[in-house]
């Protein structure tokens, strides 16, 4: 992928993110949402702040700029992603183009 594709991508992955807050906030009750960049796995991470823990997601960069937002929200339903956050609240979900996968933290 070139540079100058990159950069267009940005604005575009930008609001996709801020869409995908959104839908966590709106369907996952917490006491805040952070965002920051994974730069090893080329992911946002969404902490979502629960009642006495957080919520640990991460969406790479491939799969936002290979989706559209409807595709993004319709896979995220399909596969439940707020109960499949809720359950595995020990762990980070990572979604990318192969899926979700759990990772267990240490």
């Amino acid at each position: 992928m070139s540079e100058l594709c990159l950069a267009e991508n940005g604005p575009v992955r930008t609001r996709k993110y801020t869409e995908i807050e959104k839908y966590l906030s709106r369907n996952i009750p917490n006491k805040g949402i952070e965002r920051k960049h994974d730069f090893e796995l080329s992911a946002q991470v969404f902490n979502i702040h629960i009642e006495d823990h957080s919520l640990f997601l991460e969406v790479t960069e491939r799969f936002v700029d290979d989706n559209d937002l409807f595709e993004i929200i319709r896979r995220f339903m399909k596969w439940r992603l707020p109960e499949l956050l809720a359950t595995n609240s020990d762990s980070t979900v990572l979604v990318n183009n192969d899926g979700v996968n759990i990772l267990r933290r240490h």
